[in-house]
């Protein structure tokens, strides 16, 4: 085989090394940018939560979802952290495996995952933007623009009204006998006797802070999660039971009185609740004091938090 042959056959072999390499990176560049509107994108696709929320501010918002848009949660609230739970949806960066308790796994759930790594406050929300019982603000967006974050440990979202229940082992009401059922089988451990009577904000909504959280163990977050997945309850029943009880579980007393607006909001001098997507609430300063009450277990083990004078 002559020089030249073999040059010929160099340089053939070498345009097609070139011409392989050149489609290869037409083709993938059509997958890594694909040529579609990103906008439309947005739209079609819920954008994954990053695992570790960035703590920028020190405070995150927890969204339980099923099959709700959120599209309005970037859209709106993309100044603050979010995580999004998502239930039924093995593709979800966060699953909850089954829809039951409506609320309440994502709530337990988030705070399991991340009960090492809480931010400063943790606003516990549901996956409609507008709903019945938001109130005073009617709009969950406006709420947690306008919220005055860190003012309370425990703070409602809206203040519609507040709700009540009565705990009343073997009574006609199943609603009160499943109280006394639950708290016996969950609660007993840490807050006993039960309340006869309790009253509280509709309606599980809430932002909390992070030493009311630590204040209970991870374990006790993981059986009362078990103990929810195992149950033989209606999600309804269940969800409205831990209504009752969630700031109970966060150390605050069984009656708490119905806020104003203002007490949990940014208000106007009329009282209307601010629009804080206005220049009125950009220079507000949302640093959240880590301890504002100390929290112990009094003689009969109940949670009693004491305000340290904020």
């Amino acid at each position: 085989m002559s020089v030249e042959s073999v040059k010929n056959r160099l340089s053939r072999l070498f345009k097609l090394i070139l011409l392989t390499c050149f489609v290869f990176f037409i083709v993938s560049g059509f997958y890594i940018f694909p040529f579609s509107n990103v906008n439309e994108q947005h739209q079609n696709f819920i954008l994954p939560s990053p695992s570790i929320p960035i703590s920028f501010d020190n405070r995150t918002i927890v969204v339980t979802r099923y099959k709700e848009d959120i599209t309005w949660l970037d859209l709106y609230l993309h100044h603050i952290n979010h995580v999004v739970y998502t239930k039924e949806d093995a593709f979800a960066l966060h699953n909850i495996p089954i829809n039951k308790g409506k609320e309440i796994m994502v709530y337990l759930k988030y705070i399991i995952d991340y009960y090492d790594r809480l931010p400063g406050v943790v606003a516990f929300i549901h996956g409609h933007r507008f709903a019945w019982h938001l109130k005073e603000p009617d709009d969950i967006v406006k709420s947690l623009r306008a919220l005055k974050w860190g003012r309370f440990d425990y703070m409602p979202l809206q203040a519609f009204y507040v709700t009540n229940t009565q705990i009343i082992r073997d009574s006609p009401n199943p609603q009160y006998a499943f109280n006394w059922k639950f708290w016996n089988d969950t609660l007993r451990d840490i807050v006993w006797p039960p309340a006869d009577y309790i009253e509280c904000p509709c309606c599980a909504t809430i932002a909390v802070k992070k030493h009311l959280i630590l204040a209970r163990t991870k374990q006790f977050y993981l059986r009362l999660y078990n103990y929810i997945s195992n149950s033989t309850e209606s999600s309804d029943r269940l969800a409205l039971t831990l209504e009752y009880v969630w700031h109970i579980i966060f150390g605050q007393p069984f009656k708490i009185p119905k806020y104003q607006p203002c007490d949990l909001f940014y208000c106007y001098e009329n009282g209307t609740i601010k629009d804080c997507a206005r220049v009125e609430c950009t220079n507000v300063n949302f640093t959240v004091q880590a301890n504002t009450s100390v929290c112990n277990l009094d003689a009969h083990r109940n949670l009693i938090c004491v305000p340290t004078g904020r």
